[in-house]
């Protein structure tokens, strides 16, 4: 089985990834990327599927639209592992932010 790499985003920031083998995958708003991340975590974990996903990149502006529902919703599998980068505007925080809940549930405490 071979998995993919992918990128979620607007076309100005995807597109140059293309040449290095990642698979665009267009979005504009924050529904638009939960549609598109809802689709690629079905068919990653969906044996009759060809086309899987280890890696999905997601740019991080459009990530923080997301309910906390959704978030859990598309991040819940093992498969894909998604990963925010920074947009055009740097980063807003968004990774570390759940990084550092995800690290107080984990141990109680806040280590970050």
């Amino acid at each position: 089985m071979t998995y993919k790499v992918a990128i979620v985003g607007p076309p100005g920031v995807i597109t140059g990834l293309s040449a290095l083998g990642v698979v665009p995958f267009e979005a504009h708003t924050s529904q638009d990327v939960y549609t598109v991340l809802s689709e690629i975590v079905r068919k990653t974990n969906n044996d009759s599927e060809e086309e899987k996903y280890a890696v999905v990149i997601v740019i991080e502006d459009l990530l923080t639209g997301l309910s906390e529902k959704e978030y859990r919703q598309i991040s819940k599998n093992v498969l894909p592992s998604i990963v925010a980068i920074p947009g055009m505007k740097g980063s807003q925080g968004y990774m570390t932010k759940r990084l550092r809940e995800y690290t107080i549930r984990a141990i109680g405490s806040d280590i970050m």
